[in-house]
């Protein structure tokens, strides 16, 4: 089972196509039978994946104050 895409972003876009033919060739010699990976260069920004860890370690930190001072059940 391999991936169906391989996404290449930031500084590594620039190298473009003498990137992406290398990454396909490796990442066909572990895929099963005649699977293809799409290998593409990435549309989002650079800080792209430092925006989603912000918002996923706030979400994770109001997830955790919201239920600090809820009540144990007392049974």
């Amino acid at each position: 089972i391999g991936p169906e895409a391989v996404f290449i972003g930031g500084k590594m876009a620039v190298l473009r196509d003498a990137l992406i033919q290398p990454i396909r060739e490796i990442v066909s010699m572990y895929l099963f039978g005649d699977q293809e990976v799409d290998v593409r260069l990435s549309e989002i920004s650079e800080i792209a994946v430092a925006i989603g860890a912000a918002i996923y370690a706030t979400t994770k930190w109001l997830e955790k104050k919201s239920t600090e001072h809820v009540p144990a059940k007392r049974g």
